[in-house]
């Protein structure tokens, strides 16, 4: 006997795999035994990939169920963190004071469920524990939630909770860029700036989103706030023209300089920084090809100048222009308005440079925001069409003393040679 039970576990042929079916029998008889749980519980979680095989088995995630679905299912799982918090929504959205009574119970259990998060939110909100409801909100937006956003910027603007949703902040904040990123058309961004100024501090701002807010608060005619902006996120204090050389990359937002992009089946112009031939450094080249019409402006920059006496000054060069008329640098109000002053016109020089000069005072309806824009001296000849190339460069606008003898407004004068610097 004990000779053939030492041999068993090691028989040959189709005995040896006889002892393995006893385990094998009672591993299929339990999976079978939990398979209708298992299904029910993936299709009431949403994870099972066939909808044909949960026929009566609700999505418990659904917003539609009523309470007692979620009742009849925690009976027999009451442990289900998740479905507590879904009753409690249920019952949230139906009115039903025993939500009140589960809240508590809910938030140990899901203390970061969007569900309970929102519903915590509601009732501090209508407690008016605005430092609770600030602090919620917040959490709901990092877990981008963004049908709290809306909720949080009302708080954001208002005068009495805005410190509070400041206090907020932290160096690790996640909420405060996507939701100045996504700012809607009906809140003022002007009414953000000490979140934009404390975010800016904090570095917790993208370069796209500091310009999408400085080109919002322009729309809003809020220069002085746009122009703050600017300067602190460039870290640079100046007056006049920014870029007025043309050698740093043109971002064509904010103060910078500005154009338009024309379609490509009537592309009037286009705009490149090219090489200066004989010095280092760039400078603009206006490619005019005749197609369609010339907007207006071709290009352009907003300036804050608060100052009352200013010169512009720059270099320009053309080759084989065919203008009539030619082009001139404007300046208008930024919010708009006629033409007040204006360059001599700039026509065909054969490629030699030349430079034009404008001394002005803005207007006091401008509110020192002001627009130098290059365009067509005539409306006629931008319809029409200009063919040509123009270049320029060394352009500033510096502040001056009341001009005792100025030069004549538009002067312009021959000079031959690369611009200088």
């Amino acid at each position: 006997m004990g000779a053939h039970g030492s041999r068993l576990p090691g028989a040959t042929g189709p005995l040896q795999f006889l002892w393995w079916l006893p385990w094998l029998g009672l591993a299929i008889a339990l999976w079978l035994g939990a398979w209708p749980t298992q299904q029910q519980r993936a299709c009431w979680m949403g994870e099972w990939p066939f909808e044909s095989g949960c026929p009566d088995v609700p999505l418990g995630s659904a917003l539609d169920n009523p309470p007692d679905v979620y009742q009849r299912y925690l009976q027999h799982n009451p442990g289900d963190s998740r479905a507590l918090s879904w009753l409690t929504r249920a019952l949230w959205v139906a009115e039903d004071p025993r939500a009140a009574e589960l809240l508590p119970r809910v938030l140990p259990l899901a203390p970061q469920h969007p569900h309970v998060l929102g519903m915590q939110a509601d009732r501090q909100l209508q407690a008016q524990d605005w430092e609770a409801a600030a602090k919620t909100l917040v959490a709901l937006v990092e877990l981008g939630q963004a049908q709290a956003r809306p909720t949080l910027l009302s708080l954001m603007v208002a005068p009495q909770t805005q410190d509070i949703v400041l206090r907020q902040l932290t160096p690790q904040s996640l909420w405060l860029d996507p939701l100045l990123a996504g700012l809607d058309r009906a809140t003022p961004a002007r009414a953000l700036q000490p979140f934009v100024s404390a975010g800016q501090e904090l570095g917790l701002l993208k370069p796209a989103t500091v310009l999408g807010l400085i080109d919002r608060l322009k729309q809003e005619r809020a220069w002085l706030d746009a122009y703050t902006l600017w300067v602190t996120w460039k870290g640079e204090v100046g007056e006049g023209l920014y870029n007025g050389g043309f050698d740093r990359p043109v971002s064509r937002r904010g103060f910078d300089w500005e154009w338009t992009t024309p379609p490509a089946a009537r592309q009037a112009f286009r705009i490149d920084r090219v090489a200066a031939a004989e010095r280092p450094g760039s400078m603009l080249e206006l490619s005019l090809t005749g197609r369609g019409v010339l907007p207006q402006p071709v290009l352009s920059q907003t300036l804050l100048l608060p100052g009352t006496h200013y010169r512009l000054r720059g270099q320009f060069m053309t080759q084989a222009l065919s203008a009539r008329e030619g082009l001139v640098w404007a300046l208008r109000c930024a919010d708009g308005g006629e033409r007040w002053a204006e360059t001599a016109p700039m026509l065909e020089t054969q490629r030699r440079w030349e430079t034009f000069e404008l001394t002005f005072s803005p207007p006091a309806a401008c509110g020192a925001a002001v627009q130098l824009r290059l365009e067509t001296t005539a409306a006629w000849e931008a319809r029409a069409g200009i063919v040509g190339t123009v270049y320029f460069d060394d352009m500033s606008v510096q502040r001056i003393q009341a001009p005792a003898a100025a030069p004549r407004d538009g002067a312009t004068a021959p000079r031959t040679g690369a611009p200088r610097r």
